[in-house]
């Protein structure tokens, strides 16, 4: 009898391993980064029009997003002993641009203040709502897809909550 394969079934709907885990690490970075400056674009909404804020908020992520694609291309060609960035590139799906449109939402809802909907000031709250849901979903699928028992799996839950608004409050003290 053949151990299982940690990656699960070959036929599995998911990503392999070291694929799904690069995409929620990407996930969880850029939606700590954007949640930590919707807040802080909150705190200061005086001084931002929707346009402003919706691009201090896109530039943020997105410059986030590009460095993990660029985290990604490095670990992977070092990995994978690629000899050029193309051959890198063509070696490991990029899966990267899927992190491209966990901007999209918070930067909708903030440019809705512009458009007239809504104030800037509701656009960032629906636009921070937004990212800590995404934050709890990328926690909750992480955790319900490990070996552990459902009582072993809420302590998880909290102290990765507890770390991620850590994060959030050290981001925030710095700006």
């Amino acid at each position: 009898m053949s151990s299982p394969d940690p990656n699960g079934p070959a036929d599995s709907a998911l990503p392999d391993l070291e694929t799904l885990s690069s995409a929620l690490r990407e996930r969880v970075y850029a939606t700590l980064s954007g949640l930590s400056a919707v807040l802080i674009v909150l705190g200061r909404a005086e001084s931002f029009t929707a346009v402003s804020a919706a691009v201090s908020i896109g530039v943020t992520m997105d410059g986030l997003w590009a460095a993990g694609l660029v985290v990604e291309l490095v670990a992977h060609s070092a990995f994978h002993n690629c000899r050029s960035a193309r051959q890198a590139a063509q070696a490991h799906p990029v899966h990267g641009w899927a992190g491209a449109g966990n901007r999209s939402g918070p930067v909708i809802a903030v440019s809705l203040g512009a458009a007239g909907p809504w104030t800037l000031r509701t656009g960032l709250v629906v636009a921070a709502g937004l990212l800590v849901v995404t934050q709890i979903l990328v926690v909750v699928f992480a955790v319900t897809r490990s070996p552990m028992s459902g009582g072993r799996r809420i302590p998880i839950v909290a102290v990765e909550t507890l770390l991620c608004v850590f994060v959030i409050a050290i981001k925030i003290l710095a700006h």
